[in-house]
Formats: structure tokens, C-alpha cells, sequence
């Protein structure tokens, strides 16, 4: 990009970066920060919500799915059992956490809801910035955001969101630190979330598994066509399953969709030595048409079934965790396929 500066009288011809503020319905209020670096990606950062990704698109083709409530303000967020889903946009990736995660629970006197709080907090301190390394001109994207209350625990989240120029890449780099003086409860799922049209009956699903657990009987009947995508149905019941994915030396693993008739697809490359686990949720409903492949760090039918389990997981006083993901887009059916077999 150095050299393409003497054409161009602002980097936004070539690498724009936008903060807008939606202005209507249940989205008034919301900040969003819209990234576009000329390699067809362009994707939103939502600065109200989890500093997560609504919105994915390459070359103008959706990736993620959005239910019918859209992008809808924390204002309207539930933290009592199920009231989650009341204002869940989905969306390509909304971040689950950071205490409790996946069906609702009571434990110990207190009863969280479903996913936990942290998707529906605004960011604190948040920034972005353009640099340039030996690989080339890129934007960092960061924000803080925390988890805690007085009486409570005190999770803190910092997460940075990087891309370069012209490279249909996103990594997303987390770190969470207990800020409190005693251990504390912690638990992350990043609900990643493909629609059409890259999700279709045509689509391809990858997914690598040493193992593979169904999460209820529908789930156990459905094993055989866990990975194959089925066209939209009226009352569809969903499916979830867990998988233990296969690993590279590095402790890596790559998840993800290839739509043939659009000759694209996006892969999720996941560090599972802290995100053990990738829950498959299969959603092929009449509107209701999607599918999540999300990297978690522990199983999410709730704190009490955990601490039944002995799974329970705890961050010390002044203790972090580090989370790595990569999502890429790649437009040829031979290189994705070729990352699975790698």
C-alpha cells in the first residue's frame, strides 16, 4: 500500500475504516465500526456488543446469518433463562461468557442465563490503528471490556481484531484477566455463525473430529448426516453435537463452509489448547437457516453440570488466558481443501 499512497489523496481509497450509529427500531443507539481492506472482506465490529462481528461479506456475499431482531441494542437484553434470544442477532460472531455459557443454570444461589452477559456489553477504551510490518500494511481494531460487579467476580476481556490489505483474513486475539482477588469461575464460547447464501443444501461442511458426542436423542438420531447441509424445513428441530477436533503440532485445528456454486468458503482456524471443544449447531429451519461451528473452552449445558462433571474452570487472582482465531475467506475449492488435509 506504501507505494499506491502517491495516487491517493486518503488511505480510505484503499483501506477504509468507518464508526457509524444506527438510528432505527431496536438498533437505535448502536455504534458500529465498519472495516473494508480491497480484498473483498468487509465486515462490522459492533462497539454496543461484545466488540463482535454482525456482519461478514466478501466480495458483497453474506457469510453469517442475522435472526429476524437484527442488530438490536443491549437495551433490550434479558439475562433471565431463555430471554437471551430476545434480542440475539446471531450474527457472524457473537462472543458467549465470560463466567457461565450455553443453557441456563442455577449454581449455588445464583441463576445465569443463558450465554452469559458479556455479547451484550459496550466496549470500554476502544480504538483502532493502522501499522505497517514486514508482511505488509494492516488495522488493529481493540477494546476492553469487563465482566464483574461489585459482590461479584471481575473478569476483564481485551481483544484485538487485526487484518491486512488486500488479505480476506480477520484474526481475532483475546485475553482475559481475573482483575479480582480471589479465583474466579471462567468459561468463553465464540458462536460463529454461517448463512446464506454461503450457507446452502450445496454447501460443503469440514469438519476434522476424533470424536464426536450428540448433545440430546434428536442430535444422537441425526449422527449419520451431522456434517451434510439440508435444505430449509418447516419445524425443524435443532442438532448439536460436540467435537474433539483434530489437531496439527502446534495444537491447531481448522474448522469450516465451502459453497461450490459460489466458488468460495471460510475457514476457521482454532488454537484449541485453550479452546478444547467445537459445538456443531445445525439450525435448518425456514428462517431459521443456519449453522454454528463454535470454538469453546469447556462444555456448555451449564455451571452446575460442570461442577457435576469435575469440569468447572477457574482463573486464579491476576491469572490470564490467551484465545487465538483465524477466519478466512478462500475462493478455491483445492487450497480450502488442502488446509484440512495439512
Amino acid at each position: 500500500m506504501k507505494d499506491e499512497m502517491q495516487y491517493v489523496g486518503n488511505i480510505d481509497q484503499l483501506f477504509s475504516v468507518r464508526e457509524v450509529e444506527l438510528v432505527e427500531g431496536r438498533s437505535k443507539g448502536v455504534r458500529l465500526i465498519e472495516v473494508d481492506n480491497s480484498s473483498g472482506l468487509s465486515f462490522e465490529i459492533s462497539v454496543d456488543r461484545g466488540f463482535d462481528i454482525p456482519t461478514l461479506r466478501y466480495n458483497g456475499i453474506n457469510c453469517g446469518y442475522k435472526s429476524q431482531c437484527g442488530i438490536s441494542s443491549p437495551t433490550y437484553f434479558d439475562d433471565k433463562g431463555l430471554g437471551f434470544l430476545k434480542n440475539f442477532t446471531v450474527g457472524f460472531l457473537t462472543t458467549c461468557g465470560l463466567k457461565s455459557i450455553g443453557t441456563p443454570s442455577s449454581y449455588k444461589g445464583k441463576e445465569y442465563g443463558l450465554h452469559g452477559n458479556i455479547s451484550n456489553t459496550p466496549s470500554e477504551h476502544y480504538y483502532y490503528k493502522f501499522d505497517r510490518d514486514e508482511n505488509g500494511d494492516f488495522v488493529t481494531l481493540n477494546a476492553t471490556l469487563y465482566d464483574s460487579g461489585i459482590f461479584s467476580d471481575k473478569l476483564r476481556l481485551d481483544r484485538q481484531i487485526k487484518c491486512y490489505y488486500k488479505e480476506s483474513k480477520i484474526t481475532i486475539d483475546d485475553v482475559v484477566t481475573n482483575e479480582g482477588f480471589t479465583k474466579a469461575i471462567h468459561n468463553i464460547l465464540y458462536h460463529m455463525n454461517f448463512g446464506y447464501p454461503l450457507l446452502s443444501k450445496d454447501s460443503k461442511m469440514f469438519i476434522v473430529s476424533e470424536k464426536i458426542t450428540p448433545r440430546t436423542k434428536r442430535s444422537q438420531d441425526l449422527l449419520d448426516i451431522y456434517n451434510v447441509i439440508e435444505d430449509s424445513q418447516c419445524e425443524y428441530e435443532e442438532a448439536c453435537y460436540y467435537h474433539t477436533l483434530k489437531r496439527n503440532s502446534k495444537g491447531e485445528a481448522v474448522t469450516g463452509v465451502f459453497n461450490p456454486n459460489l466458488a468460495m468458503g471460510v475457514a476457521i482456524k482454532i488454537d484449541c489448547n485453550t479452546l478444547e471443544h467445537l459445538v456443531e449447531w445445525k439450525l435448518m429451519g425456514k428462517k431459521d437457516y443456519v449453522l454454528g461451528l463454535e470454538p469453546t473452552s469447556n462444555l456448555i449445558d451449564g455451571l452446575k453440570d460442570l461442577d457435576e462433571k469435575g469440569l468447572l474452570k477457574y482463573l486464579e487472582a491476576n491469572e490470564s488466558i490467551n484465545y487465538h482465531l483465524e477466519v478466512e475467506i478462500i475462493d478455491d475449492y483445492k487450497e480450502f481443501k488442502r488446509i484440512f488435509n495439512s
